[in-house]
């Protein structure tokens, strides 16, 4: 849910409900019919400002903040919370200044702050500081056209169903300018846009039930072998295949593409594959240590004590078998088109597939962590039996190499390599974690080649960087 106000503007959506109530009853007969009632509950989100921005009195050779500190308020019932975001200007064509130029009408001009956060001559900034003096603290915005600035945010991962978000509402800012001797008497305008957006909440926003991958458990009895859906992780937004395979067994056809991050308690039992184990804890959370890498970051430490994952973008594997072994993403992936069967999806190093900050302590050979990065009702898959590679490649037939049917319906697995700082083996081969220890440094993963070798429980370096299948619980 998105909100977006220009110079107070408030929009809002309420919360609404319909009663439908019928009944029949006759002179000599009663006869009682069921009476259906019918509430429907929207999210509520308002966001609001206090009034126009006026700097009355600003002296050439001067700097000046505005008169009055602006608060832009936010009020929610998400209770996952929200995000508030600002913007500078108009869109084109609008009737003002499109960059983050104050002007006027003759095109005389101030522009804003650059990264020193200090009013000079010419300059004009932003300041979300309510004691900004008159030369400090400034900032400047992004244009209308470009990614927002992040102002405010909640910061816990959840209120309650109850009450909502409860959390600081009010944002404060001042503007500044700071004219030029040889700038001339005017007025000077332009726009601040404040948008807010709701978080995703466990109801995948506009997603029902059926198809939310949180409610995978509903799937085991209503799907039919073979079925496919395209669901959507309340996380973040993301829509994944999954399937009904020949194990009986519902399982994502496409790679975990989730991009970790560190805010506080932001993975929950609610929301997460993590206090699901034999002795479920209602109340489990995580706090990442470490944020996904994004495309093009080479940084990655190989260690067991800290989760590392890497996103290399949209990318598909392009289907074709490399002719050795050390195939890399710049060959052998592509962007994606609408099916994203062979979607790359993330890289993550055991550590971060099972959902830790450390995993050095898990030595001990068959230990199943049982709590994974999965949404909450999948799982990684476990060593042998009911939810592992090994019972699914069996079910399926699975063979590997360039006439395999590893890579085809319905299980669509990716040749997708591995990753350590840099990609290799794409178009080689796969790697697929599962949530089962093999020794102090390693974990067991299905591994599979483009020559034809196949192992469904392969040991290997839990600082690798593989890619995720989740199946559900």
């Amino acid at each position: 849910m998105k909100r977006f106000v220009q110079y107070g503007v408030l929009l809002t959506f309420g919360l609404f409900f319909t009663l439908l109530i019928s009944g029949f009853a006759g002179a000599l007969e009663f006869t009682t019919n069921p009476i259906p009632i019918e509430f429907t509950l929207n999210s509520i989100l308002t966001l609001s400002t206090d009034g126009n921005i006026s700097i009355p009195n600003l002296t050439p050779g001067n700097s000046a903040i505005s008169s009055n500190s602006y608060t832009v308020t936010v009020s929610t019932n998400n209770v996952a919370g929200y995000v508030l975001s600002a913007t500078v200007g108009c869109a084109s064509g609008e009737d003002c200044f499109s960059s983050s130029i104050l002007g006027d009408s003759n095109n005389n001009s101030f522009t804003m702050v650059d990264s020193s956060s200090t009013l000079t001559p010419g300059k004009w900034g932003v300041s979300f500081d309510s004691t900004a003096t008159t030369n400090s603290n400034f900032q400047n915005l992004p244009l209308y056209s470009d990614t927002p600035a992040v102002i405010n945010q909640t910061t816990d991962a959840a209120g309650t169903a109850a009450s909502g978000y409860q959390g600081t509402q009010d944002t404060t800012f001042r503007v500044g300018a700071y004219a030029a001797e040889s700038q001339v008497a005017g007025t000077y305008t332009n726009v601040i846009n404040f948008t807010a957006v709701a978080n995703m909440t466990a109801n995948c926003g506009n997603y029902t039930a059926e198809y939310c991958m949180q409610s995978a458990s509903t799937w085991k009895d209503s799907l039919t072998t073979g079925q496919q859906v395209q669901a959507m992780d309340a996380r973040d937004g993301k829509l994944y295949y999954v399937a009904k395979l020949a194990d009986g067994k519902v399982w994502m056809t496409q790679n975990l593409d989730h991009d970790i991050v560190t805010t506080t308690d932001f993975y929950t039992y609610a929301n997460t594959d993590i206090g699901h184990g034999s002795t479920p804890n209602t109340n489990a959370t995580w706090t990442a240590q470490t944020a996904t890498y994004a495309a093009n970051d080479t940084t990655w430490s190989s260690t067991v004590n800290n989760p590392e994952s890497y996103d290399p973008g949209n990318l598909c594997w392009n289907g074709t078998i490399a002719p050795d072994f050390n195939g890399t993403l710049s060959t052998y992936a592509e962007a994606c088109g609408n099916d994203k069967h062979y979607h790359i999806g993330n890289y993550y190093n055991w550590t971060a597939a099972v959902a830790m900050n450390d995993s050095s302590s898990y030595t001990t050979d068959f230990t199943d962590v049982d709590q994974s990065i999965c949404p909450a009702g999948w799982r990684l898959p476990t060593y042998s039996g009911n939810k592992s590679y090994d019972n699914l490649v069996t079910a399926l037939s699975l063979t590997s190499g360039t006439s395999g049917n590893v890579q085809s319906a319905p299980a669509y697995f990716v040749y997708g390599g591995g990753w350590g700082g840099a990609s290799y083996g794409v178009g080689g081969y796969g790697l697929y974690w599962s949530s089962v220890v093999y020794d102090d440094y390693d974990a067991y993963e299905f591994y599979f080649y483009r020559d034809g070798d196949m192992h469904p429980q392969y040991g290997d370096l839990r600082d690798y960087g593989t890619s995720v299948r989740c199946v559900a619980r």
